[in-house]
């Protein structure tokens, strides 16, 4: 009778579903770094280019509708409708004042403006 109690509690665990290993001082999905080692370029690299877009398409939650309007006026990268004057923007035939709203919304809210010194390239 003994035996049968022992089988019964191997099958119920066999039954258990094993959740992956994971070492507790990690997040899932990190890998965290030893206090002598840094991230690679390789590492780095990989983060930006998850991050960075350079397409109004691209930006989340952008109406297809402004996007074709915007493309049709020669505007398709963020660099160019963030150098663009607001007034400029309210002028496209087809955007209305929430269009104007709604993209300075998404922009604030997605892109992050990286100023990059090409004349400050070695200052460490």
């Amino acid at each position: 009778a003994e035996d049968a109690g022992a089988e019964d509690t191997v099958a119920r665990l066999a039954d258990t579903p094993v959740p992956d290993a994971a070492p507790e001082f990690e997040p899932a999905g990190e890998r965290m770094l030893d206090e002598d080692e840094t991230a690679s370029a390789e590492d780095e690299e990989l983060f930006e280019e998850e991050e960075e877009i350079t397409l109004i398409s691209e930006l989340p939650g952008i109406n297809e509708r402004i996007v074709s309007i915007l493309k049709g006026a020669g505007i398709v990268d963020i660099l160019d409708l963030l150098e663009m004057a607001e007034n400029d923007l309210r002028r496209l035939e087809g955007v209305t004042e929430d269009d104007v709203t709604a993209i300075q919304a998404i922009i604030s809210e997605n892109v992050d403006i990286i100023e990059e010194d090409e004349d400050n390239t070695d200052t460490e």
